[in-house]
């Protein structure tokens, strides 16, 4: 891949801001306590095999839209990302770049709302049908929990097919959970896709404020990727390496010396 097309994908990932100032990374999300390092070296694990996602938290602010953003740094080094801004880019889904080669679609946020990257009716189903084409996608909601995720996906208006979540690689939901006077957000759930039987991956406990892994994630990705990454994203976080472009730099680095 050429440094112009990454170049490309770090800005597709930093136009997700919404709020202003420098886009969170995992580094940040990791300080914060957003994420343990097992849970961050899952989610990272996941997206750099090219899995599908949703996020989802109900209230605005929570942070769903700056993990997708973190994560999405760690996209395989040979997928581009092209940000749905309009039903004609999912039009052209098949024939964008070069022939067979799966892209990484990324919409800011199913909803009714016009703005950037807002995909909302029709568009979202034709949006879950890339998955089932071949390609990656990413996006979020506004949903607590998967049960209200898919029932916002496959209630009216949006009506989607219940085969159209079995492509997803997986959903993560993202609490705002007041603690005094201070608002900590956490992952508070990760699950194997979006069917209403898909087990949890790992819970958030309230009461410990720990990251609970609840299955055998060797299924979803080997051992040895997640340790992989589980080492680069420490070695980062000592070295206080936070800004979106430069984890992206170190993780194509670290491919580039495996």
């Amino acid at each position: 891949m050429t440094k112009w097309n990454d170049s490309l994908n770090v800005a597709q990932i930093n136009a997700l801001n919404q709020r202003g100032g420098r886009m969170l990374s995992v580094v940040d999300l990791l300080d914060a306590g957003t994420m343990d390092l097992d849970l961050a070296s899952a989610l990272c694990a996941l997206v750099a095999r090219g899995a599908s996602f949703l996020s989802g938290a109900v209230p605005g602010g929570a942070g769903k839209t700056t993990i997708m953003a973190a994560i999405l740094a760690f996209l395989p080094p040979d997928m581009e990302i092209s940000t749905v801004d309009g039903e004609r880019v999912i039009a052209g889904a098949d024939s964008a770049g070069k022939p067979g080669a799966r892209r990484c679609y990324l919409a800011h946020e199913i909803g009714a709302g016009h703005w950037y990257g807002y995909i909302w009716g029709r568009a979202v189903r034709e949006y879950l049908d890339l998955a089932r084409r071949g390609h990656m996608i990413a996006t979020g909601l506004h949903a607590d929990t998967l049960p209200q995720l898919r029932d916002i996906l496959l209630s009216p208006p949006l009506g989607v097919e219940e085969d159209a979540l079995a492509t997803l690689g997986f959903t993560l939901f993202v609490a705002a959970d007041r603690c005094g006077r201070e608002v900590r957000r956490r992952v508070s759930a990760v699950h194997a896709g979006a069917a209403a039987d898909a087990p949890a991956l790992f819970r958030w406990d309230r009461r410990s404020d720990r990251f609970r892994r609840e299955a055998d994630l060797d299924a979803q990705v080997p051992p040895a990727e997640r340790a992989a990454l589980r080492e680069l994203l420490g070695n980062l976080q000592r070295q206080q390496v936070r800004r979106i472009e430069d984890v992206r730099a170190a993780y194509l680095d670290s491919l580039l010396r495996s």
